[in-house]
């Protein structure tokens, strides 16, 4: 591995370069890294999907058989809700849910009941895009504080294939 040096120098510039070109270079090599297990992954999943599949499709299919068993005999769930093997339980359980075909219209309605508002949820936030309009003064009354960063953003060269090429036709069309 390449020594990083971050002691300020009389050439600054000089270690920049120095310290892009490991950055740079551990960059490609992350992503050679990340290539390499991408492709792993996906030969790996190609050599499974078949048995994935079958065994999805079994697991389907011997549900809604072992539904239809106990569907068959109710008497096993008289005492208990589930009946339960070396394997595993079978259960049922009786659930509700509430299925609203028209959000927009309930919510009128629900509007005109004397305790509709107990009914229905409201939401607050603040616009930040329409706050930045303010100046800091109107700002500082709604305890609000416009604080300004800097980020140092570094990306390594790459090669873009399309500009050389680009170029190259265009230093020989001179």
């Amino acid at each position: 591995m390449t020594q990083i040096n971050t002691k300020p120098e009389a050439n600054d510039f000089a270690n920049l370069v120095n310290l892009m070109s490991v950055y740079a270079e551990a960059k490609a090599r992350f992503a050679a890294l990340e290539n390499e297990a991408q492709s792993a992954f996906i030969e790996l999943v190609d050599e499974k999907k078949k048995d994935y599949a079958e065994l999805q499709d079994l697991i389907g299919k011997t549900e809604a058989a072992l539904e239809i068993v106990a569907r068959k005999n109710p008497d096993w769930f008289a005492d208990s809700k589930t009946v339960r093997t070396p394997f595993g339980s079978v259960s049922f359980r009786k659930t509700t849910a509430l299925q609203v075909a028209n959000e927009e219209l309930t919510i009128l309605l629900v509007e005109q009941r004397p305790d509709g508002a107990e009914y229905l949820r409201t939401h607050k936030e603040l616009d930040l895009e329409a706050l930045e309009k303010l100046d800091d003064e109107d700002l500082k009354k709604l305890r609000i504080k416009r604080v300004e960063s800097e980020t140092c953003t570094i990306k390594p060269a790459k090669v873009d294939l399309g500009k050389a090429v680009k170029s190259a036709a265009e230093k020989g069309a001179k």
